[in-house]
C-alpha cells in the first residue's frame, strides 16, 4: 500500500512539472520574449532575470560562450518578476513560461507569459506622530506633505511610498531631529482593490550640535578645517548642513576622505556632539600622461601639484606638455580658496605656449587673474582679467595677407563665464543638462591692445534610452566683433573648428574662414553641433556612433546651414574612475573627400 502512494505521488509531481523543461537543461538560450506586459517594459523586466541571452553586440565576440538555460534560474526569475509587478501595484499578477526548442541546434527560445490583472489603486494616506516636540514636528510634516506626490486612484507603487518616507525623514533630520523613524503601514482592501498608507513618525528631542572633535590631522591646521566646514556648536542639528560641511572639507584637496558622524560615545540628550575623521592626502603629487591622435601625433604631459602651499589649503600646480600641435605648453597655477569671502577661489595662472595651427604658429605669453565662485552644485561663475602678448608667424609654405594682421601686440581684457549643470556624473554623464556661457571684452589698459568682443554658448543634453543606450547632444554657437578703433579681430582669437573635441573628421582647427590665398585665418562667427549614440558592449566597454557638423564665417553674426561641414565616425570607450579612455575614428562626408582621423585620449568628446 505504501508503494502505491509513493508511486502515485511521483506521478502527480511529473504531471505538474513538464518533463520537456527538464530535458532542455543546458540548451543554448537564443532569446527571451515577454507577452502580456502592457504596463512594464521588457527592458525593465529583464533586469530582474539571471537568465540572459547573447546580445547582438556580444555575438561579434565569437569566443564568448553562449548563455545556457537552467530550470532553477528560470524559477527564481519568475518569482522576481512577479515580486517586481507586486511592488508596482499589480498584486495579483501571474507569471509563467514556455519554450520553443530547436533540438538540432540544441537551442531554445524562452517566452514569459504575464497576466497583469487589475492593479491596486492608491486611496489616501494618514500620518501619526509620536514625539516630545509635537508642535515642531507637526509644522515640519506640514511642509513635507507639500512635497509628497500621492494621487488618489493612481496605481499604488512601493517606490512612491519609499519616496514619501524619505521626504518625511529628511524633513525631520534636516531640522533638528537627528534620529527620526518613519514606518509605513499599508492596508489593502482586496474587494475594492485599493490601498491606504499610515506613516508612523517617531522622533527624539529637538537637538543642537555639541562639541565637534576632529581626528586624523597630522600636517593640516585644525583651525583651517573648522573654518572651511563652518559648523558651529549650538546650531540646530541638520544632516544637510553636516553633509555640506563634509564636502567643503574634502574640497580643500587636503584629504583622501572625510567622514562626519555623531559621537555615540557621548549621551547628552538634546545635544549631539560630532566626530570628524580624516585621512590626509600626500602633499606632493606627480602625474605623467601620454596619448595619440592624428593631429597631435604622440603627446606627453607632466603635472606637479603641491598641496598646502605656503600653508592652509592653497595649491600650486605646474604643468607642461609637448605634442606636434603644441611644441610647448607650460603653465603655473596658484589657487587661494576662500579669497575675501567664503566660496570664492582666487586663481593666478601665468602661461607660455607655442601653438602650431594649420597655416601659422602662435607664440603666447600671458597670465589670467580669476575669481571663481560656486553657487551650490548646479551653478558656478567666474570673473577674470587676462593679459597676453602674442606673436603670429606664418608657416614656411604660406603667407598672411597684410589685411589679415594689424599692429597690436597685446590682448588685455575681462571675461565673465557661467555654468549650469544637472548631471548624474561629471566624467561620464548619462543623464542631464549642461550650459556653458563665456563673454570676453578686450582693449583695456593698453593702447596697443586688440579691441573686440567675443561670446560663445555651449548647450549639452544627455538622454538615457532603453538597454543602457544614451543619446548625447551638443550645440554651440559663437560670435565675435571688432570694437572701435579696430576694424578687424585678431587672427589668433578667432573661431576655428576640428579635432578630437570638435568636428572629429578634420584636423585640429582646420575648419575656418580662408583668405584669398587659401590661408585658414578663422572666423568671427561659429556654429557646430554633435550627436552621439553611446551603447554598452561588454562590461566596462562601450561603443559610440557619432556625427559632427559645423563651420565658421568671416562676417560677424552670419550663419548658414548650407555651408556646414560634416563628419561621421565610430568610437570605443573603456570606463575608469577618472573618466572613459576614448578611441575615436572619424572621416569627413558630403562636402569633402574621405580622410580618416584617429584619437586616443581620456574623457568623452563632450
Amino acid at each position: 500500500m505504501k508503494s502505491f502512494f509513493r508511486i502515485s505521488f511521483i506521478f502527480v509531481l511529473l504531471l505538474n512539472f513538464p518533463v520537456n523543461i527538464f530535458s532542455q537543461e543546458g540548451y543554448e538560450l537564443e532569446s527571451i520574449k515577454f507577452e502580456g506586459n502592457r504596463h512594464l517594459s521588457s527592458y525593465l523586466l529583464k533586469k530582474y532575470m539571471e537568465l540572459e541571452t547573447k546580445t547582438v553586440t556580444n555575438r561579434i565576440l565569437w569566443w564568448k560562450e553562449w548563455p545556457v538555460f537552467h530550470q532553477e534560474e528560470l524559477e527564481d526569475d519568475l518569482i522576481r518578476i512577479r515580486q517586481f509587478y507586486q511592488t508596482n501595484g499589480y498584486l495579483y499578477a501571474q507569471v509563467s513560461a514556455r519554450t520553443e526548442t530547436d533540438k538540432e541546434k540544441y537551442r531554445l527560445k524562452l517566452i514569459i507569459q504575464i497576466t497583469e490583472n487589475e492593479p491596486i489603486l492608491f486611496d489616501g494616506y494618514t500620518i501619526s506622530v509620536q514625539s516630545p516636540e509635537m508642535g515642531k514636528v507637526d509644522s515640519i510634516i506640514e511642509l513635507s506633505k507639500k512635497k509628497i506626490n500621492f494621487k488618489n486612484s493612481a496605481v499604488f507603487r512601493d517606490e512612491d511610498v519609499s519616496n514619501a518616507v524619505n521626504t518625511l525623514y529628511l524633513g525631520l533630520i534636516n531640522n533638528g531631529f537627528p534620529f527620526p523613524k518613519v514606518d509605513p503601514e499599508v492596508s489593502v482592501d482586496t474587494v475594492e482593490q485599493k490601498a491606504k498608507v499610515n506613516f508612523k513618525v517617531k522622533s527624539n528631542n529637538f537637538s543642537h550640535l555639541g562639541n565637534i572633535r576632529i581626528e586624523g590631522l597630522e600636517d593640516s591646521e585644525e583651525e583651517l578645517v573648522r573654518k572651511r566646514m563652518n559648523l558651529k556648536s549650538g546650531s540646530i542639528y541638520s544632516k544637510k548642513d553636516i553633509n555640506t560641511a563634509r564636502s567643503n572639507a574634502f574640497n580643500t584637496n587636503l584629504f583622501q576622505y572625510v567622514v562626519v558622524n555623531p559621537d555615540v560615545s557621548l549621551d547628552t540628550g538634546n545635544i549631539v556632539p560630532l566626530v570628524v575623521s580624516v585621512e590626509e592626502s600626500k602633499r606632493w603629487d606627480f602625474r605623467i600622461g601620454a596619448g595619440y591622435s592624428t593631429d597631435d601625433r604622440f603627446r606627453i604631459s607632466l603635472l606637479i601639484t603641491k598641496r598646502a602651499f605656503l600653508g592652509g589649503d592653497r595649491t600650486l600646480e605646474y604643468g607642461i606638455k609637448h605634442s606636434y600641435t603644441w611644441p610647448i605648453d607650460t603653465y603655473l597655477k596658484f589657487t587661494q580658496p576662500g579669497f575675501l569671502m567664503r566660496g570664492v577661489d582666487f586663481i593666478f595662472n601665468p602661461y607660455y605656449s607655442i601653438d602650431r595651427e594649420v597655416d601659422y604658429n602662435v607664440e603666447r605669453l600671458g597670465s589670467n587673474f580669476t575669481f571663481d565662485k560656486d553657487f551650490g552644485r548646479k551653478h558656478s561663475a567666474y570673473f577674470a582679467y587676462t593679459w597676453e602678448q602674442s606673436k603670429l608667424t606664418s608657416s614656411l609654405d604660406t603667407t598672411l595677407d597684410e589685411n589679415d594682421q594689424v599692429s597690436w601686440d597685446y590682448i588685455s581684457g575681462f571675461s565673465v563665464g557661467y555654468q549650469f549643470k544637472i548631471l548624474n556624473s561629471t566624467f561620464d554623464p548619462k543623464k542631464g543638462w549642461a550650459l556653458y556661457i563665456t563673454n570676453g571684452l578686450s582693449g583695456l589698459f593698453f593702447d596697443k591692445a586688440a579691441n573686440y568682443y567675443k561670446i560663445a554658448v555651449d548647450l549639452r543634453r544627455y538622454q538615457p534610452l532603453r538597454n543602457e543606450f544614451v543619446l548625447a547632444l551638443r550645440s554651440k554657437i559663437g560670435y565675435m566683433v571688432p570694437m572701435e578703433p579696430d576694424e578687424t579681430t585678431p587672427i589668433q582669437e578667432r573661431f576655428l573648428l576640428g579635432g578630437s573635441n570638435s568636428i572629429r573628421g578634420y584636423r585640429r582647427n582646420a575648419i575656418g574662414f580662408q583668405n584669398d590665398e587659401g590661408v585658414t585665418i578663422g572666423g568671427n562667427s561659429m556654429m557646430e553641433g554633435s550627436v552621439e549614440l553611446r551603447y554598452p558592449i561588454y562590461k566596462s566597454f562601450r561603443g559610440v556612433v557619432f556625427m559632427d557638423a559645423g563651420n565658421t564665417w568671416e562676417d560677424s553674426g552670419y550663419y548658414s546651414f548650407r555651408d556646414l561641414k560634416y563628419s561621421i565616425g565610430l568610437g570605443l570607450r573603456y570606463s575608469t574612475p577618472i573618466g572613459p579612455i576614448r578611441l575615436d575614428m572619424a572621416t569627413p562626408v558630403i562636402n569633402d573627400p574621405f580622410s580618416f582621423h584617429f584619437y586616443i585620449t581620456i574623457g568623452q568628446a563632450f
